[in-house]
């Protein structure tokens, strides 16, 4: 068994070398600390050695399939929801309308508006996570989308945004917008109202209540 665990350990150290990977970035992907497969490399772990192996093993073989097998892209189809989304970001994209298309996880969403952006590359595509969902993130996320630094004080990033949107006849696609903060929708509004960009927000349902204001006062 001592032997089994050598081998193991040997290959994992030989792939980390070979894929630049570290603890901590190997120890994440089985559930395990950092320090936890520190001692395990080195032969200190308190806990269950066994099944550390084990998770180890099995990350490594998982590691060999996705050498072995490269990425298949799946084929792009086009469905109900993505003639939904394609249309809708045309409208937008051509009459500098805002729009907005809802639906639930799965249908689709986001693969068209990914599809939408790479026919219209000179769309602005922002997939909305936990690190720009509130104002200021967001413009900076966006100060970056537009071939700017995404740094500096909010006014001046907000008034050089401004400067690069107006009358250009862009269109901004956010996918995920349901997470979006009040603020950040208000923000959109202006930069609507006030550049004449074509806005498509998609999301899920919740997105609709989002919109209608935390005092429901927009229709």
């Amino acid at each position: 068994m001592a032997k089994q665990r050598m081998d193991v350990r040997t290959e994992l150290k030989n792939l980390m070398g070979a894929d630049n990977l570290t603890l901590r970035i190997v120890g994440r992907s089985i559930g395990y600390s950092e320090s936890a497969l520190s001692q395990w490399l080195s032969e200190k772990y308190k806990g269950d050695s066994d099944t550390l192996e084990l998770a180890v093993a099995r990350y490594l073989e998982l590691q060999q399939q996705r050498k072995d097998k490269p990425r298949q892209e799946m084929p792009f189809v086009q469905t109900s929801i993505v003639d939904t989304v394609f249309d809708v970001c045309e409208v937008c994209h051509l009459d500098g309308e805002m729009g907005v298309v809802t639906g639930n996880s799965g249908l689709g969403k986001t693969w068209a508006a990914r599809k939408y952006h790479e026919q219209n590359p000179e769309t602005i595509l922002i997939e909305v996570d936990g690190r720009c969902s509130s104002k200021i993130p967001f413009t900076r996320t966006l100060h970056r989308k537009l071939g700017m630094i995404g740094e500096g004080q909010f006014p001046v990033m907000l008034g050089a945004i401004h400067d690069a949107l107006a009358s250009s006849g862009r269109l901004l696609i956010i996918d995920e917008a349901e997470h979006l903060t009040y603020k950040t929708i208000e923000l959109l509004r202006r930069l609507h109202d006030f550049t004449g960009v074509g806005v498509v927000l998609i999301g899920m349902p919740q997105l609709i209540e989002n919109l209608r204001g935390q005092r429901r006062d927009y229709a």
